[in-house]
């Protein structure tokens, strides 16, 4: 994979196929690091990707924004403005797609790429990947403690019980426990699963609730 950027083609909604859109409150509905089958077809379709040559779909994508573009989002944050701006009859958000080669994925963390939208600056994929690996370096001591619970709820859901060491941010969790889940079930990483989590504060015990959605041949 090389690095590519692709900037926004689709000006307006109309141009997105209708079978996506109109499943546009579906997306953005967590701070889930990794794009769902519904959220990739959506950014193939605004940026014009290729699928036959890369497709978004369960890719873990970045978000960033502001003036300069380089304040964090996240795919809720970005999608509950989408939602506002469709049901206003305005333009989708203008943006930068960047796609990271095998070097920039190393360096970032594990990022497919980035989205960096509503910046009045172009912000180049090289800082993209300076930002995260400032971004990690900060969260490096996040870690998994215990996996106390590990077990398959009905077909394609699991439940999982989560002790962690010095992780406050809710992502960083989500993503630790999405790599614990891939490496546990041998499960190809570009099948996208969705994870629900819920807490108990006092003894800093996290459940997780994790669906694998299976792609209908």
């Amino acid at each position: 994979m090389l690095a590519q950027v692709y900037h926004m083609q689709q000006r307006n909604f109309e141009n997105i196929p209708h079978e996506i859109l109109d499943n546009i409150n579906e997306m953005g509905i967590d701070c889930d690091l990794y794009l769902t089958k519904l959220e990739g077809e959506y950014f193939n379709a605004l940026y014009q990707v290729n699928k036959q040559e890369y497709n978004l779909c369960g890719k873990k994508i970045f978000f960033l924004t502001g003036s300069l573009g380089k304040t964090k989002s996240n795919k809720k944050m970005y999608f509950k403005g989408e939602r506002s701006r469709f049901k206003s009859n305005n333009s989708p958000s203008i943006g930068t797609l960047h796609l990271f080669d095998i070097e920039q994925k190393e360096q970032s963390g594990g990022y497919d790429g980035a989205i960096v939208y509503w910046s009045k600056k172009f912000t180049s994929t090289k800082d993209i990947v300076k930002i995260l690996k400032k971004h990690n370096s900060s969260n490096k001591n996040c870690s998994i403690k215990k996996i106390s619970v590990l077990e398959m709820t009905k077909k394609n859901n699991y439940y999982m019980k989560v002790e962690f060491n010095n992780c406050t941010n809710k992502e960083d969790r989500i993503k630790l426990v999405k790599a614990e889940f891939y490496k546990y079930n041998s499960i190809e990483i570009d099948i996208p699963i969705t994870v629900i989590e819920s807490s108990d504060k006092l003894y800093q015990i996290y459940r997780y609730e994790i669906n694998i959605e299976r792609v209908k041949d």
